[in-house]
């Protein structure tokens, strides 16, 4: 009650980071105080009880007022061993003086040892008490020898009751102070070790569940990279082929492999846009669905849900879901997607996966393959537009080149037959009928093989010949000057086509030409048979013919003449 008291005052205890030191310094201060109060009390009694004592009584207490004042300054300076050492010497000198000086081992005051051992314990530790109970042992045991041995001489009188009771109720107070302050410590230590593994349960489970949701969160951030590894990869197939069916074929192996499907199957509309045909899938059920030409009509099933609604539909319990329609070709589907085709705001067919594992498609998924299944989607598309616009061009590459070879046929009919040879020491001259029977002759492939005949051709249609003749002794022709030669002869096509439409140009300006100067002068005049005489005369002039005849006719000779 008196420490309890006396801390809420100035001498409260100090407080120090270190627990341990704390509770050192709060006990020593209560130790501090008790004493405080004792030094108080014990000479007002002292001076009613025994006035005989009361000068020895009141120096001792001034010596150890004194020394307690020393000690709280100490303690607040942060020095509690010092403090807490001053504290056991102390009351080991007190106890040892009174056991000298006034009864020698009998004495009352021999049970203070007891408070030593047990305040060193407390105060200095484990090892403390032990020291303070050993040196206190050793004590006793020298005065005892002492006194047996006539080496200390103790004056045995009558011992004032009071003056014993005041004794035995000091050292009741500071052992009862003493074990107060030990199962206070035990009791905190207790507590706080209580506090302590309540707090570490909590954090272990906190990091228990922070280290699951870290692990949930690492598998969803790789699930994802995966995904988006995929969607790449899908990606980078479907802008790199142009083929339409090949690429379905790579896109639906693709998305099994990286997304570790149980089937994945592509349909597209066919022209009437209500029916999706299955154009590719995966392993023996996709083979199987091809052969009996698997279809789905627009608004059945997941592919025609998919389809209809323009948006992905999920059926994470397969077995269990109304919409979908069921194939005999996949029986251990347990969970399945349907994924539309989109392009250029049309849907042109759908995507199905299909998993083996119920509630396989969740939302991060369905969402990487729906972004697949945009691209697979515009690389469809644009697959189908490059094929269109290669059919388209290789037609008129066919048309061009069948215009290419007529006027070609015109050009060699209406001049005969065109060609050049060259000799050593003779000029370049045109290639002659016998000329042409010897070039002719040494065309038959591997009649001479110093001979060789490339063709000329324009547009893949052949137009003449090139022939190549080698010295006797010059040997036949390597592949290198084989392939040399058919270098140069392309080029020659390309020559010759460029001089031959640069000649129709030529032709059809001066043609355009020669129109416009005709129908100028035809134009000149508004007298009808000024008209006619000039058209006449124009037209036989610009076309150097023997005869040109322009006539109005009748009905009669509508019937009965012939005109152009």
């Amino acid at each position: 009650m008196i420490g309890r008291f006396l801390s809420k005052s100035t001498f409260a205890a100090p407080v120090f980071p270190d627990m341990a030191k704390t509770r050192a310094a709060q006990l020593a201060n209560r130790t501090l105080l008790l004493i405080l109060a004792i030094l108080i009390v014990v000479p007002v009694v002292a001076a009613i009880a025994i006035p005989a004592q009361l000068r020895e009584i009141l120096g001792l207490a001034a010596l150890m007022g004194a020394i307690v004042l020393g000690s709280f300054w100490l303690l607040r300076r942060g020095h509690v061993q010092l403090v807490s050492i001053i504290l056991v010497v102390s009351f080991y000198l007190v106890i040892t003086g009174s056991l000298v000086t006034y009864l020698g081992i009998r004495d009352l005051g021999s049970t203070g040892y007891f408070v030593v051992v047990a305040l060193a314990a407390l105060l200095l530790g484990r090892r403390g008490g032990l020291w303070a109970g050993l040196v206190s042992g050793l004590t006793a045991i020298a005065v005892y020898l002492a006194e047996i041995n006539g080496q200390l001489v103790v004056t045995v009188q009558p011992v004032a009751p009071f003056s014993q009771l005041i004794a035995l109720l000091v050292m009741l107070g500071l052992v009862s102070l003493l074990l107060h302050t030990a199962i206070s410590q035990g009791i905190e230590s207790l507590e706080q070790a209580a506090r302590t593994s309540a707090a570490l349960s909590r954090a272990y489970e906190e990091a228990a569940a922070s280290r699951d949701e870290l692990q949930a969160r690492t598998e969803e951030l790789q699930k994802h990279s995966a995904y988006l590894e995929a969607s790449y990869e899908v990606g980078q197939a479907a802008v790199s082929m142009l083929e339409v069916d090949l690429l379905m074929e790579r896109v639906v192996q693709l998305i099994r492999q990286r997304f570790g499907l149980y089937y994945v199957g592509l349909f597209l509309l066919d022209e009437s846009q209500q029916v999706a045909e299955l154009c590719a899938g995966t392993g023996e059920a996709g083979r199987a669905m091809l052969a009996r030409r698997h279809s789905i009509p627009v608004g059945e099933g997941m592919v025609g849900w998919s389809i209809a609604h323009r948006q992905a539909r999920v059926a994470s319990h397969a077995l269990r879901d109304a919409v979908r329609l069921a194939t005999p070709e996949l029986p251990e589907t347990r969970a399945e997607a349907a994924l539309p085709l989109r392009s250029r705001g049309q849907i042109i067919g759908a995507l199905t996966v299909q998993h083996t594992q119920e509630g396989f498609f969740d939302a991060g998924t369905v969402t990487a393959l729906q972004t697949m299944a945009d691209q697979v989607g515009v690389a469809l598309d644009n697959a189908r537009l490059f094929a269109e616009s290669q059919a388209a061009l290789e037609a008129e590459r066919r048309a061009y080149g069948e215009i290419s070879r007529d006027a070609w046929a015109d050009l060699v009919r209406g001049r005969g037959d065109m060609g050049y040879v060259s000799r050593p020491g003779e000029p370049v001259r045109p290639l002659s009928r016998d000329g042409r029977r010897e070039a002719g002759a040494a065309a038959p492939a591997g009649a001479d093989s110093s001979t060789l005949v490339v063709p000329i051709r324009i547009r893949g249609h052949e137009i003449g010949t090139v022939a190549l003749r080698k010295r006797d002794r010059a040997g036949g022709w390597t592949v290198e000057e084989r392939a040399l030669m058919e270098s140069l002869t392309a080029q020659l096509e390309v020559a010759l086509d460029s001089a031959r439409l640069y000649q129709d140009t030529q032709h059809r300006a001066f043609r355009d030409r020669l129109m416009a100067e005709v129908v100028g002068r035809i134009r000149e005049s508004l007298e009808l048979e000024t008209v006619l005489q000039t058209a006449a005369q124009e037209i036989r002039q610009a076309l150097d013919l023997p005869e040109v005849v322009v006539r109005l006719q009748g009905e009669a000779g509508a019937n009965g003449g012939e005109g152009v």
